[in-house]
């Protein structure tokens, strides 16, 4: 049943097909719970090994995301509370439980951590200390964008957030279908419904922590992925243990429909996208990346009709990775902000741009138009675009190419 439930949110078959570290993240976050729990019903002197892996997995997890970071605290709290529950095991013992648990931890991470101040100055780079390439306008725009997820933090935004999260889920998430199952708010009265053991103290404690802090850090919807299993898992117990009618309504109704309107969204998706439609030769795949990808028939065109010497500097475009060396992505999707600060004459900037060789500009106003209405509280992103809309292009920008909310231009002030 606890599958039931992730596979009727739309977004983690989607989620499950990206090139991305989330899933990896999720299943290390488990793993390392899941040895915790091991660990809790081994009475063996051997027992300390689960805790090993558990260091181990959060370790892992806390290499791939700073996110994890955090959670490592949790897990390492929740060790040191069952650790001190052990009345048998001394004092020194319990120390040694979070050591093992600890020095796991870190060996693991720590490989990563010290790559990364030897490559910057800083462990936890861009992160607090800033470091090499990272200046304080793109620390800003860091912050705006990661602080402006959600309604808000005071308590009645807390209060208002499992009806906010659906009343406005895009405020919550990266792409339209990220939304929680709303079978999952069912996880709460676990605690309620399943007898209380030594397993089933750790995992909605474990739950109850991460969620109270993904709601006061981030509140985006994809980072709770790692919560998602437990939460699929408590959230099956609960239906297993309600009443006949409201079971069956739950499994069959909630669980069964949203289930069945997911494979729809899929196979929509599939027949929408042209990816079936490559399946049986009747598409190429460049045509399907171009019904999925809205930057990629500008790149096919920059790579078919720009010169070998030619370099496209994208703004708020940060996808390079269907492109050759003659487009430059925009990966922290601040360059347009950096380039228009203070408002520089059009020659000024285009001679400034002639002299890193840059020859043309792709502006991505769907790109632009979503950090404006989302994630701009200082007005930074329609200040950039402002100018490079009204001020810049028409003074010193040929435009050669448009699809799908692209524009490529050719820079003609030298």
């Amino acid at each position: 049943m606890a599958v039931a439930v992730l596979i009727g949110a739309p977004a983690f078959l989607l989620w499950s097909t990206w090139a991305s570290v989330d899933y990896a993240w999720a299943c290390y976050e488990f793993w390392s719970i899941y040895a915790v729990c091991l660990w809790l019903t081994d009475e063996n002197q051997t027992a300390r090994k689960w805790l090993v892996l558990a260091g181990m997995m959060s370790g892992a997890a806390a290499s791939i995301k700073y996110l994890s970071l955090p959670i490592l605290l949790i897990v390492g709290a929740i060790v040191a509370w069952k650790s001190i529950e052990r009345v048998k095991q001394p004092i020194g013992g319990r120390v040694t439980n979070l050591l093992f648990f600890g020095v796991s931890a870190g060996l693991v991470m720590g490989i990563w951590y010290i790559k990364n101040w030897i490559w910057t100055g800083n462990p936890v780079y861009p992160l607090v200390f800033g470091g090499r390439g990272w200046d304080p306008l793109e620390n800003q725009v860091l912050n705006d964008y990661v602080q402006t997820f959600g309604t808000g933090k005071t308590w009645l935004d807390y209060l208002l957030l499992p009806f906010n999260v659906y009343a406005h889920h895009d405020r919550f998430a990266t792409i339209p279908i990220e939304v929680i199952h709303p079978a999952m708010w069912l996880s709460f009265f676990f605690p309620f419904v399943a007898k209380p053991n030594k397993i089933l103290k750790v995992i909605p404690a474990y739950a109850a922590l991460y969620f109270v802090l993904w709601a006061v850090s981030s509140q985006v919807v994809r980072f709770l992925v790692p919560l998602s299993a437990f939460a699929a898992i408590m959230t099956s117990v609960v239906i297993e243990r309600s009443p006949l009618v409201l079971r069956n309504l739950l499994k069959f109704g909630l669980l069964g429909g949203l289930m069945i309107l997911s494979l729809i969204h899929q196979i929509g998706t599939i027949q929408n996208t042209g990816v079936w439609g490559c399946f049986i030769g009747q598409k190429s795949t460049a045509q399907v990346l171009q019904g999925i990808n809205n930057n990629f028939g500008t790149v096919l065109y920059i790579q078919s009709s720009l010169a070998a010497h030619d370099r496209v500097l994208f703004l708020w475009d940060g996808r390079g990775y269907y492109c050759d060396e003659r487009c430059i992505p925009d990966d922290e999707q601040s360059a347009a902000i950096r380039l228009s600060i203070d408002s520089p004459a059009p020659q000024e900037l285009a001679r400034k741009l002639d002299k890193i060789g840059i020859t043309h500009l792709m502006l991505s106003s769907p790109d632009a138009s979503w950090f404006i209405f989302y994630h701009d509280p200082r007005g930074l992103h329609r200040k950039a675009l402002d100018y490079f809309t009204d001020i810049f292009l028409p003074a010193c920008g040929k435009p050669v190419f448009r699809d799908a909310g692209m524009a490529l231009f050719e820079l003609t002030c030298h």
